[in-house]
């Protein structure tokens, strides 16, 4: 009986996050594109916090390392302790 709820506990944590997104910003991104590929990666930290962006509690993001100039990052995303939004630095692969 035990295992069993642990395996339902497990699974109903699993599907909580199944419509979790992925997202990249690149330098060479542009704000236009919709961010769910790395040839398709945004430009700027800035419009991935944005109220604007289509991230949600859950999603990640994907922020390959280079120049995004002084950029003056203001979250307006939030999660939550149990779907955060996590930002990810990342040199070459992200992941």
């Amino acid at each position: 009986m035990k295992s069993t709820f642990s395996v339902l506990a497990i699974f109903i944590i699993a599907l909580g996050n199944i419509n979790a997104k992925i997202y990249y910003v690149s330098p060479a991104g542009a704000n236009t594109n919709s961010g769910l590929m790395i040839s398709l990666a945004w430009k700027t930290l800035t419009y991935a916090a944005s109220g604007t962006s289509p991230i949600v509690a859950g999603d990640t993001v994907y922020v390959k390392s280079g120049n995004y100039g002084a950029e003056r990052v203001i979250f307006k995303k939030s999660g939550t302790s149990a779907k955060p939004i996590s930002f990810i630095g990342y040199k070459n692969i992200p992941g």
